[in-house]
């Protein structure tokens, strides 16, 4: 999935929200992202 379509999901998923919120910072990463920032972290 590229960025801008997990930005996309992330903000159809959140649509009912999204007129209620004045700001917000999201890091959505995917679950093999996630896992490969983990792993470099414990290193």
């Amino acid at each position: 999935m590229t960025p801008l379509a997990r930005h996309r999901a992330v903000h159809a998923a959140l649509q009912e929200v999204m007129p209620k919120v004045h700001a917000i910072t999201i890091n959505a990463l995917t679950p093999a992202v996630y896992a490969k920032q983990q792993q470099k972290a414990q290193e």
